[in-house]
């Protein structure tokens, strides 16, 4: 758990963001509003909160991300952990090789990497993480992660922030889940 904790602060230690412009309620944001303020909301409540406050921000995403993302999204707000890890990789299938989708979401997601990941998925940004992440959390994070470099003009240092702060949270949240 230390190792996670001080992952975290020096990934995660920029604080609050600043720079978000206004949008009217009834006008959907574009990718790049609703990406700075979900960032800026997850970095302003604590660690454990932020899978939950991703969730809630995905499931009001930009037109850009799939509806059956936003969909899991909303379906595994309230959902126990077990419930949320399957939803979200069912979501995520067609984003992966076939063999991934026999892979169980309980599982840690350093397991998952060995069977089926692309290589592109071994980078060290990620590598201590995967150690304490479900199949489930990890398999949707990396989809979105593929949805969001799809967008032209989205920011990626915020892209970036918003995968670090979900994949740390959950990484605390499964680490808890597996001690019960």
């Amino acid at each position: 758990m230390t190792l996670l904790r001080m992952l975290a602060f020096f990934f995660l230690s920029g604080g609050v963001l600043s720079g978000v412009s206004a949008s009217n309620d009834n006008v959907q944001e574009n990718c790049n509003d609703w990406l700075i303020k979900s960032v800026k909301l997850m970095e302003s409540k604590p660690m454990k909160e932020r899978v939950k406050i991703f969730l809630t921000r995905v499931s009001k995403a930009c037109d850009k991300i799939p509806k059956k993302m936003i969909q899991a999204a909303r379906r595994s707000i309230d959902a126990d952990s077990e419930q949320r890890y399957r939803i979200l990789q069912k979501a995520s299938a067609s984003h992966f090789p076939k063999s991934c989708l026999d892979y169980p979401s309980l599982e840690p997601a350093k397991y998952l990497m060995r069977v089926c990941l692309e290589d592109d998925y071994s980078d060290g940004l990620y590598s201590a993480i995967l150690l304490n992440i479900s199949s489930g959390d990890y398999m949707y994070g990396k989809a979105l992660e593929k949805e969001l470099k799809k967008i032209s003009n989205i920011d990626s240092f915020y892209s970036q922030k918003i995968m670090l702060n979900y994949f740390t949270s959950a990484a605390m949240l499964y680490e808890e889940w597996r001690e019960l």
